[in-house]
């Protein structure tokens, strides 16, 4: 079960608002193309909202630890994936998991 699936029928119980939820997805869209230096700049370029919201958003994802960077500044969804794969695993009788 992807990650993502769990993410979206979560979010709200994590204290994540749709800006935050839509950040996370474009973060991960980039980490796939290879972008590993991710800022609130290159968002706003792929983004709607407006730069201040994008920020504060990056801002609140890197203060609850959803996002990281490493030493190598390498945005990382690692503690994000973690907590989602621990805080609801996917079992036989639970497919898709909830709190």
């Amino acid at each position: 079960m992807d990650w993502k699936l769990t993410l979206v029928k979560n979010y709200k119980k994590m204290d994540l608002n749709e800006n935050e939820l839509a950040m996370i997805f474009v973060v991960d869209s980039l980490l796939q193309d290879g972008e590993t230096f991710i800022t609130p700049d290159m968002l706003s370029l792929q983004m709607t909202l407006p730069f201040e919201e994008i920020d504060s958003c990056f801002t609140a994802l890197i203060k609850h630890c959803y996002l990281s960077y490493d030493k190598n500044l390498k945005l990382s969804l690692d503690n994000l994936i973690t907590l989602i794969n621990s805080k609801y695993p996917i079992t036989a009788s639970n497919p898709v998991a909830y709190l």
